[in-house]
């Protein structure tokens, strides 16, 4: 089989590529992180598909190479098998149920169905796992190992898909049934029976000792029973007593009650007279009392007040002096916000005043500007209209020397012969062009832009070459007229230009600079009179003078007025706290002489409402007091009805005079309560006792009667027994004779295999190894110096080579009709010089045989 022609439309980070193959060796030499790997891993999935894996910690191949930017996940490969050409396109989802599988016969065009979507096991009779291992050579994985499908491929086993005769699934699955039956520690179904049976003996001897306890309990259960009938008796009998002792108990208590309810009565009756001896031995009313309380409230909170309003002796001595200052008037609100405003007016007209002069180099330099501009300074806009025409100007003189030159391209026409002129104009407009261009490109843009359309006027030259005579002659006409009219339109603007400088005797060599240079001089000119035409200074100094005689005459009436504005200012911010002080303190005298008048009017009314029931002379105490009193007096009074009523409605139930002589019993209710706790406890003890005698005989009972069906549990196991360890015995043969056929038949390839493995070494290391041999697992041992060693021993470098000679050989021994191809995703990294030179010739004596997809990322290793 050989693959002809692949394409990923989108794979990994490979997208869009396609790649067509040829017999023999192919090598694809790229970069690390090209994807060469990934190449490799494509068209393995295009052969076997993709699988997901369910473990979320492991990166599937799927996921791995789901396309990095998106888009349809796959490509097609064409490959042709036994004379026949197939195109074969597989498409992958997320999941294995939303891949497409498509094959197309290349002569027909149609869907073909000679391969079904196994097809890589269909094409080489390998499943995925033994291609990787045989014809797929991932990096730094050479080695194989041998599994099923190889085994079988190589014994000629595999007919179809159904019918591989597998020795290692046939050996796990034999495995698998004896340990059924045994297992590692003491486990399986043999061990798990003698357990069991060895149990049930023990239980058997357990239970026949059960029998006697069960009688043993029975007995003890009737003991029992006689001793619950002794204990219900004495119970019934102390209850008797408790009743009798009880009753004795109460009149006892009723009688201790009614002393108790007496005693209260006597005591609430003194103690309400003693409450009401207070009032003079008249309770004033509730509603009294509360309004005499309500009033000293007030009191209370004037008196409060009054404090507040109190003023301390500083307090005293400022509004003394104050009063002094203020005996001619203190100013009105309207006044102070008078003065506030001049005196405001007053520092802004000086700082205009400060501000209005110009320095001294400003001065100098309007003189110099007064010279420039004797006629006057020209406005921004009249500037920059003609800075406008400077640049029409330089716009004129382009056009002009354009069509000069092409009047001068024209009567070279004239003069030379028509065939040569049109290429020589043609070939020197296309270097002015290019010229031009690559001026501009360095930034000489001006430089650039004349070339360009020199070389423009040079190319259309050579076209209007080709035209008649005639037209010729009427175009030169046309351009010269043109130039006149330039010209003209040039001279008369350069005039008015350099006459308007001439003006202001400017520099004029330079025009867009003397403009430049015009408008700012004629801006800083015309800033300068503007402030010197401000304000005038008399005007701002009489100002001045007006604000402060007006000052003066407002200040004047309350203080004696400074000279300097700063002075005043400070002046008259004291005299406006002074004023606010002092008007504190008239508020603060006022408020405090209207509350001692009201304090003493409310004292009088609370004194003459509260004589009549107390003799203390503190007003508003006293009526604190009278509500306590009160308050008590009403709280005893209740008392004593509620001691009257208690007493009353007890002799009127209770016939007092049996309370008397009532005679003890001999015993104490303590003792009988005592003796009922022990007689209780006494039940409860022995009921415990028979619900465990109970429980143990039922137990027994229940014990006893396993002892039939644990005899014939055993019997049953034993036979088990037997059935088992015959069974293991045959499952231990079967897989001993599997395993000499399996070694005999896999034996029948080995020979050709090593045969083939020795040919590839010695090319490979010129008989330098000793001799190496593989065995059925593919492992490889070479003998040196009498010994068997593996490959462990031996360098990476020579492990690799062995291992690409065991890969060859393998593939040959599978593969006897029809060749495969082989991926080989650079195998050689490991190889030095002579090793690598060695497997390079390898490689292409192979490539004589199979088609070789040879992947690398070195010139070194490219063959």
């Amino acid at each position: 089989m050989k693959i002809t022609e692949c394409y990923i439309e989108n794979f990994g980070k490979l997208s869009k590529y396609s790649y067509s193959f040829k017999d023999g060796l192919n090598t694809i030499n790229e970069c690390n992180g090209w994807g060469k790997s990934t190449f490799a891993a494509f068209i393995r999935a295009m052969l076997y598909g993709m699988e997901s894996s369910r473990a979320r910690k492991v990166l599937d191949e799927r996921t791995k190479y789901k396309p990095w930017q998106g888009g349809a996940f796959g490509g097609y490969i064409k490959f042709k098998y036994k004379d026949k050409s197939y195109k074969l396109e597989r498409f992958f989802g997320d999941k294995e149920k939303d891949d497409t599988f498509t094959l197309y016969d290349e002569a027909t065009g149609l869907i073909s169905s000679d391969f079904t979507e196994e097809i890589g096991r269909d094409l080489f009779g390998l499943d995925k796992a033994a291609f990787t291992r045989s014809t797929f050579i991932p990096q730094n994985s050479i080695k194989t190992e041998q599994n099923d499908s190889l085994a079988a491929k190589l014994s000629n086993l595999l007919e179809t898909d159904n019918d591989i005769n597998n020795f290692d699934r046939a050996d796990s699955l034999l495995e698998n049934a004896k340990k059924k039956y045994k297992m590692t520690g003491g486990k399986g179904r043999i061990e798990e029976i003698k357990r069991r049976i060895a149990q049930i003996k023990e239980e058997l001897s357990d239970l026949s000792g059960k029998e006697e306890s069960k009688e043993a309990w029975t007995a003890k259960l009737s003991e029992i029973t006689e001793r619950k009938v002794k204990i219900k008796e004495d119970i019934k009998k102390v209850k008797e007593d408790i009743e009798k002792v009880s009753k004795y108990e109460g009149k006892l208590a009723k009688s201790k009650h009614y002393e108790e309810l007496c005693l209260a009565f006597s005591s609430a009756e003194n103690e309400l007279l003693k409450s009401k001896a207070a009032f003079n031995g008249n309770p004033p009313l509730k509603e009294t009392v509360d309004k005499a309380c309500l009033m000293a409230d007030k009191l209370k909170d004037t008196k409060g007040r009054m404090a507040a309003f109190l003023m301390s002796e500083p307090e005293e001595s400022r509004f003394a002096e104050l009063n002094e200052e203020f005996q001619n008037g203190i100013p009105k609100e309207e006044q102070i916000e008078e003065v506030k405003n001049l005196m405001e007016e007053y520092k802004e007209v000086k700082i205009r005043l400060d501000a209005s002069a110009l320095t001294e180099e400003e001065k100098r330099r309007k003189l110099s500007l007064d010279d420039v501009f004797k006629e006057g300074a020209p406005g921004p806009d009249e500037v920059n209209d003609k800075i406008n025409k400077i640049d029409k100007l330089n716009e004129t003189k382009e056009t002009l020397s354009t069509e000069k030159s092409k009047l001068e391209i024209l009567k070279l026409q004239k003069s030379s012969g028509k065939g040569n002129g049109f290429w020589l104009l043609l070939t020197a407009g296309f270097i002015a062009v290019l010229s031009g261009i690559v001026l501009m490109a360095l930034k000489m843009f001006l430089t650039g832009a004349v070339l360009g359309v020199i070389g423009l006027a040079f190319l259309l030259a050579g076209i209007l070459l080709r035209k008649p005579k005639q037209s010729k002659n009427n175009r030169a006409q046309e351009i010269q007229k043109l130039i006149e009219e330039l010209s003209q339109k040039e001279t008369s603007v350069n005039e008015e230009l350099h006459s308007y400088l001439n003006k202001y005797s400017l520099e004029n060599d330079n025009l867009f600079l003397a403009f430049s240079s015009l408008k700012s001089m004629a801006a800083e000119y015309k800033a300068l009179i503007n402030k010197q035409s401000g304000e005038d200074v008399k005007t701002l100094k009489n100002r001045l003078s007006e604000l402060n005689e007006k000052l003066d005459n407002k200040m004047s009436g309350y203080l004696a007025v400074p000279q300097t504005i700063e002075e005043k200012e400070s002046a008259w911010r004291i005299l406006v706290s002074d004023r606010a002080v002092y008007l504190s303190l008239n508020e603060k005298s006022k408020n405090y002489e209207a509350l001692l008048l009201s304090y003493k009017e409310s004292y009088k009314n609370i004194s003459e409402l509260i004589t009549p029931y107390t003799n203390d002379t503190d007003s508003i105490e006293a009526s604190y007091s009278l509500n306590n009193a009160l308050s008590e007096y009403n709280l005893l009074l209740a008392a004593f009805e509620n001691a009257k009523s208690r007493k009353e409605a007890f002799e009127k139930e209770t016939d007092t005079s049996e309370l008397k002589n009532q005679k003890e019993p001999d015993l104490k209710m303590e003792d009988l309560r005592k003796l009922e706790e022990e007689l209780d406890k006494t039940w409860s003890d022995v009921f415990d006792e028979e619900k465990d005698a109970r429980g143990k005989i039922l137990s027994l009972q229940d014990e006893t009667g396993m002892i039939p069906e644990l005899t014939s549990e055993s019997d049953s196991l034993s036979e088990e027994l037997s059935e088992s360890e015959e069974s293991f015995e045959v499952l231990s043969y079967a897989e001993k004779y599997l395993t000499e056929a399996k070694n005999s038949l896999t034996g029948r390839y080995m020979k050709g295999m090593n045969d083939s493995f020795k040919e590839y070494l010695d090319f490979l290391s010129g008989g330098s190894l000793g001799e190496a041999k593989l065995d059925v697992n593919l492992d490889v041992r070479v003998t040196e110096q009498g010994a068997q060693r593996s490959l462990e021993y031996y360098s990476t470098g020579y492990m690799d080579l062995i291992g690409l000679c065991a890969r060859f050989a393998l593939i040959k021994a599978l593969f006897e009709d029809e060749t495969p191809f082989v991926i080989l995703d650079d195998p050689f990294v490991n190889l030095d010089g002579e090793k690598l030179a060695n497997a390079k010739r390898l490689l292409l004596k192979l490539s004589k045989g199979y088609q070789i997809i040879y992947f690398v990322c070195h010139d070194a290793r490219k063959v």
